[in-house]
C-alpha cells in the first residue's frame, strides 16, 4: 500500500529571466512547491488559463504584456479574481507598487531584498492567509 500523496502547492512563476526563473523555481521546488514558469506578461495568462495555481508569483517588468496588465486581466476574470498574486520585482516605484495595490495584488516583494528560502516563507504566509 502507497503512502498518501501529499498536497504541493501549485506555482505559476511569470518572470522573463530565465536565470532568475530557473533559481526560484529549483529553490521552491525543494521547498515543497510544484512551479510551471512563464517568461512573458501573455504566456502567463497562456499558462494560467490552463492550469490551476494555488497563488501567482508574478515579475512586473515583462515583454509583450506587462505585470500590470496581467493582473489586470487576472483581476477581470471572474474565475481567477480570488488568485491570490505576489508581486515579485524589483521595480520600486510608489506608483508601481499602488498600481498593484489598487489591483488587489495580495503581496509586493522587491527582489533584491529577499532571498529564495525568505520567499518560501513569505509565500507560505500568503497560501495561509485568507482570501479578502
Amino acid at each position: 500500500m502507497r503512502a498518501p500523496r501529499r498536497w504541493r502547492p501549485r506555482l505559476l512563476l511569470i518572470e522573463d529571466d530565465p536565470a532568475m526563473a530557473n533559481m526560484y523555481a529549483r529553490a521552491l521546488t525543494e521547498y515543497g512547491y510544484h512551479v510551471t514558469l512563464a517568461f512573458d506578461g501573455e504566456s502567463g495568462l497562456a499558462a494560467l488559463r490552463g492550469m490551476r495555481p494555488d497563488l501567482v508569483l508574478l515579475d512586473i517588468r515583462l515583454p509583450r504584456l506587462d505585470g500590470i496588465g496581467v493582473l489586470s486581466q487576472i483581476r477581470a476574470d471572474a474565475d481567477a479574481q480570488q488568485l491570490k498574486v505576489i508581486a515579485l520585482t524589483n521595480d520600486g516605484l510608489f506608483e508601481t507598487m499602488a498600481a498593484c495595490h489598487e489591483l488587489g495584488v495580495t503581496d509586493y516583494v522587491t527582489k533584491a531584498m529577499v532571498t529564495p528560502r525568505e520567499l518560501g516563507q513569505i509565500i507560505a504566509r500568503n497560501l495561509l492567509a485568507p482570501t479578502a
